[in-house]
C-alpha cells in the first residue's frame, strides 16, 4: 500500500498520536504548507567593540539608508556604501546597565534618530549626520527625564518608564515631548508636553509608535494612546483582554499588525483586538508557565522579513544570556518553525538589496545574514497508525520534494506497540538512486523523521513523504 503525506504545519503543543502536522520542523523556514532550508549566519561588518544591545534602520532626506547600534558603552552608525560600523558616541561614552538595552526611534519630522538607555540621557543625532561624538543629550529644557522607552507618536516623542530628577522613578509613567520639538519635556498647557502616570497595568514595557494613536504595553495590560488635543492631550484605554507581557524586546510592529510574547505565548494585535496566534502550535516552546524563565529575558530579540512574510524570535531554551533557538512564523500561512543558532541579537536591516530583511548579530559583535549554505533540517511527523488497531509495517519512505539541486535526506523511524512506550528511532538510512529511502521495521504506532543532511544545497521545497506499508494479519 501507498500513502501520501502532507507535512502541514508545526503543532507542537498537540498530541503526538495523529497530530494534524508534524511535532518538529526545526533549522527549516515554513511556506504554503511545505519547508525550506535555512541559511547559516554569516558575517558581513566589523564588530562592535561589544555586545549588541540595540539596533535600528532609518533612511535620509535622500532616501539613502542608515543603521544604528548600541553596546554598553558606544553607539554606532552603519552605511550601506560601505557596512562598516563607525562609532558616534558622546564624549565619555554611555554606561548601559545590565538588564537594560538601547531602544531607537525614527523621528521622521526633524530627520532625527532618537536613542535610549535609561541609565543615560536620551541621545540623537541628524540620520546621517556622521562624525565623531554626533550622538548628544536630546532634551535641553528645564525637565529632563531619563527612560526605557522611546517611540514617536503623531508629532511627539514619547518617552516611557522614566526616571527625573523632580520625581525619581516611575515605571509606569508616559511622559511627551512639546507638539513637533523633541528636546523639549516641560508640563505645558501651550505646548501640549505633559505626562501620565497610569493607575493601572504596572511597568511600561513598551511603546509602539503611530500617526494618530500609539499602542502601550505594560506589565498586565496593553492600552491605545490617543491624541485628542484640547486640554487632555492624550486619552488612554485598554485593549480588552489583551494580556500584557514581561518580555518588551519581544515586540515588534508591521504592516499594522504587532507582534509579541507574553506569558501564556505568541500574540498579535490588529485593529485595536488581540489573538493567540501560537496556541496549540509552539506556545509549549517559551515554558513555565510559557517555558522560559523571565530571568535574562532581557536577551529575547525580534526582526522582520518582508520578503518572505516572516517574523523571528531569537531566545534561550535554558534562561541563559545566550540565546540559543529562533522561533520563525510565517504569519501569511501561519506556519511555525524553530531554527538552532546562537545569536546575539536579531535586526531588521532597510538595504536597496534586501529591503526590510532579517539580519543577526554574531557572538562576534558583527551583523550578517542568513545565504547558503544551510543548515541540516529536520521534520518529524507524529504517530502514525494507517488502520485503527492494526501493526504495519513500513517498507519505504519517499522524501516528497521539488528542486533541481542536490538533495540528500535521511530517514529514520520510531516505531512501538504502545503510545507510552520508549520513543527510540532506527539508524538513518540515506535517499538511494530512485528517491526512496528503504527501511523495514514494524510496529502499531510510527513517527517518520527526515533529516536534510549538511550536504543539502539549493532551495528545493519540502513538502511531504510517501509511505510504502503493509498491515499484518490480524489474530
Amino acid at each position: 500500500m501507498k500513502e501520501v503525506m502532507r507535512f502541514g504545519k508545526l503543532m507542537k503543543d498537540m498530541q503526538s498520536f495523529r497530530n494534524p502536522g508534524v511535532i518538529e520542523a526545526n533549522n527549516l523556514r515554513p511556506i504554503e504548507g511545505s519547508y525550506y532550508p535555512h541559511g547559516i549566519l554569516a558575517e558581513l561588518t566589523n564588530a562592535l567593540s561589544g555586545r549588541a544591545l540595540g539596533f535600528c534602520a532609518a533612511r535620509d532626506s535622500s532616501n539613502v539608508a542608515w543603521h544604528y547600534a548600541g553596546d554598553a558603552t558606544k553607539l554606532y552608525e552603519l552605511t550601506e556604501s560601505t557596512m562598516q560600523w563607525a562609532d558616534q558616541s558622546k564624549g565619555g561614552g554611555y554606561t548601559t546597565a545590565t538588564g537594560d538595552v538601547w531602544e531607537f526611534a525614527v523621528w521622521e519630522r526633524n530627520k532625527k534618530i532618537i536613542a535610549t538607555n535609561y541609565t543615560d540621557a536620551v541621545q540623537s543625532m541628524a540620520i546621517g549626520g556622521g562624525g565623531a561624538g554626533a550622538f548628544a543629550d536630546m532634551i535641553t529644557g528645564t525637565n529632563t527625564p531619563k527612560a526605557k522607552h522611546v517611540a514617536i507618536i503623531g508629532q511627539f516623542v514619547v518617552l516611557g518608564f522614566t526616571n527625573d530628577a523632580t520625581d525619581g522613578v516611575r515605571p509606569s509613567r508616559v511622559w511627551w515631548s512639546k507638539f513637533g520639538d523633541e528636546t523639549n519635556f516641560d508640563p505645558d498647557a501651550a505646548t501640549q508636553s505633559d505626562f501620565e502616570d497610569l493607575s493601572d497595568g504596572g511597568a511600561v514595557q513598551k511603546i509602539i509608535g503611530g500617526n494618530q494613536y500609539g499602542i502601550i504595553f505594560q506589565r498586565h495590560l496593553v492600552q491605545i494612546m490617543r491624541y485628542v488635543g484640547g486640554s487632555t492631550i492624550f486619552e488612554f484605554s485598554p485593549i480588552a483582554y489583551a494580556p500584557g507581557t514581561a518580555f518588551p524586546n519581544s515586540i515588534i510592529a508591521h504592516r499594522g499588525v504587532v507582534y509579541y510574547i507574553a506569558e501564556g505565548g505568541w500574540y498579535a494585535i490588529e485593529n485595536g483586538s488581540f489573538r493567540a496566534i501560537g496556541a496549540k502550535q509552539v506556545d509549549s516552546i517559551f515554558g513555565t508557565p510559557t517555558g522560559t524563565a523571565l530571568t535574562n529575558s532581557w536577551c529575547i530579540s525580534t526582526n522582520i522579513s518582508q520578503r518572505r512574510d516572516a517574523i523571528q524570535w531569537a531566545l534561550s531554551s535554558t534562561g541563559t544570556t545566550t540565546p540559543d533557538t529562533i522561533v520563525y512564523y510565517n504569519y501569511l500561512d501561519d506556519m511555525w518553525t524553530t531554527i538552532s543558532a546562537t545569536v546575539e541579537m536579531l535586526a531588521t536591516v532597510d538595504l536597496d538589496a534586501y529591503g526590510l530583511a532579517p539580519f543577526a548579530f554574531s557572538s562576534a559583535h558583527k551583523l550578517g545574514n542568513f545565504p547558503s549554505p544551510y543548515l541540516s533540517g529536520t521534520v518529524t511527523t507524529g504517530d502514525l497508525q494507517p488502520v485503527d488497531g492494526r501493526r504495519w509495517q513500513l517498507n519505504g519512505v519517499r522524501p516528497i520534494l521539488q528542486g533541481t539541486a542536490a538533495r540528500p535526506i535521511d530517514v529514520s523511524i520510531a516505531a512501538r506497540d504502545r503510545l507510552d512506550g520508549t520513543i527510540t528511532y532506527s539508524t538513518a538510512v540515506p535517499m538511494n538512486a530512485d528517491g526512496l529511502c528503504p527501511v523495514r521495521i514494524a510496529g502499531r504506532y510510527m513517527r517518520v523523521r527526515c533529516s536534510l543532511t549538511s550536504s543539502f544545497t539549493g532551495c528545493a521545497v519540502f513538502s511531504g513523504i510517501e509511505l510504502n506499508y503493509e498491515l499484518e494479519g490480524e489474530r
